[in-house]
């Protein structure tokens, strides 16, 4: 089963960017953050919905 969700360095670090800049997008609204349960405490990320978004920007340039 391929991992759908990841967490804020995972993603930081698959896409090459500072996890900084992760958490301004999560502040701007450019990308969604998920809780998917009470327990787990730091939220994760859509990879596919992520990657999607910046092809979408980079074809608008």
């Amino acid at each position: 089963m391929v991992k759908k969700y990841y967490n804020r360095e995972e993603i930081a670090k698959m896409l090459n960017v500072n996890i900084l800049t992760i958490g301004n997008w999560v502040k701007s609204g450019y990308i969604k953050e998920y809780k998917i349960s009470t327990n787990i405490r730091k939220p994760l990320y859509n990879l596919e919905e992520i990657e999607k978004k910046l092809n979408s920007s980079s074809n608008n340039i």
